[in-house]
């Protein structure tokens, strides 16, 4: 799936870990687990 791409930083991370307004404040609910992404780029 990822084969000739490089994960941008942070990589695979939970969905909520892309907020731009900053740090989480409450904890993740497990739904929210379950949703990972990441941007990657042909190098």
């Amino acid at each position: 799936m990822t084969r000739g791409l490089e994960f941008v930083e942070p990589g695979m991370v939970p969905v909520a870990d892309w907020w731009p307004d900053g740090p989480r404040v409450q904890p993740l609910a497990p739904l929210q687990r379950l949703l990972v992404g990441g941007v990657a780029r042909k190098p």
